[in-house]
């Protein structure tokens, strides 16, 4: 899934604007729960998308990319300033704390709820006590209210089609791909668990976070017609 091809309509989605924005949020919510000089660790970093820009200036944070995609690693790394690691974050170990851990553009629940589970419970090892896990979803409730069955990216002759269900029972959204670029076709499925707010305040309380805000994706309260779900999550301390 994470391919070349992904990034190619990737980048359609998410144009330089929509990562200012998105490095912008990431900095204020940083700037609102932490002083000084911080470290932040990017798990699911891609090609750095975001890694990049928050290590260089004006943000110019501590910055970590992990990734296991070895060519968008390399990319990563040519890019910008940002410090790069290649790790499944399934079993990430670092062994070094963080005072941020982020996850963005739904990195981490492609996968069963018990795998999901344990990277955010790796993630929160990595944190120094009192970090900040900074998570950004697909909403549920938008997807619920909102369903559509087709989506289309075009990026000049090129075509990505996903064709789409949802699947009540195990709250997962469920996507065959189509892809044509270049004259070539490829195809697959994927699917994604998606979480309600109140579900993934007892997953982080799980794992030894606490959820401290439940925003959308432009910092107000969430709602059910936010598209986006973010949370703020702060690392109790062992005695909490």
């Amino acid at each position: 899934m994470f391919d070349d091809d992904f990034r190619y309509f990737h980048e359609v989605m998410c144009p330089p604007a929509r990562t200012e924005a998105e490095v912008r949020s990431i900095n204020d919510l940083i700037d609102e729960h932490r002083r000084g000089s911080v470290s932040v660790l990017d798990l699911g970093c891609g090609w750095g998308r975001l890694t990049n820009r928050l290590a260089s200036p004006p943000y110019n944070f501590n910055v970590l990319g992990v990734d296991i995609q070895d060519a968008y690693l390399r990319s990563a790394k040519t890019d910008g300033p940002a410090e790069y690691v290649r790790q499944d974050i399934r079993h990430l170990d670092l062994e070094r704390k963080f005072d941020v851990a982020i996850n963005w553009n739904t990195g981490f629940s492609y996968y069963s709820d018990e795998v999901n589970e344990s990277i955010l419970r790796r993630a929160a090892d990595h944190l120094v006590p009192g970090g900040l896990l900074l998570l950004d979803i697909i909403a549920y409730d938008y997807v619920v209210r909102y369903f559509r069955e087709f989506m289309e990216v075009r990026r000049g002759d090129d075509v990505q089609t996903d064709r789409l269900s949802w699947d009540a029972p195990t709250s997962r959204l469920r996507q065959w791909r189509d892809i044509s670029r270049d004259g070539r076709r490829s195809s697959f499925f994927f699917e994604t668990r998606l979480y309600p707010a109140s579900e993934m305040h007892g997953l982080l309380g799980r794992v030894g976070l606490t959820t401290t805000a439940v925003l959308d994706e432009r910092g107000a309260d969430y709602s059910r017609d936010s598209s986006r779900l973010v949370v703020v999550a702060v690392k109790r301390s062992r005695s909490a």
